[in-house]
């Protein structure tokens, strides 16, 4: 996926629901797969879950405007 892909996602209404559905499997992929791991392999998967979170909710919040 290039950059303006995701741009493209962001700019279509449709595609902004098929975006936040696969931002919310991947956030229980992510989520998950952190309870089988440790250390830094767990800091790093839960700092990328609560990064896709927050991508998430501001992505949600937008499309209440």
């Amino acid at each position: 996926m290039e950059d303006g892909d995701i741009i493209k996602i962001i700019t279509s209404t449709t595609k902004i629901e098929i975006f936040e559905e696969t931002l919310e499997e991947m956030l229980l992929i992510v989520f998950e797969s952190s309870d089988s791991l440790t250390g830094d392999f767990k800091h790093n998967t839960l700092m990328t879950y609560r990064t896709l979170r927050e991508l998430l909710t501001a992505i949600k919040k937008r499309n209440k405007h």
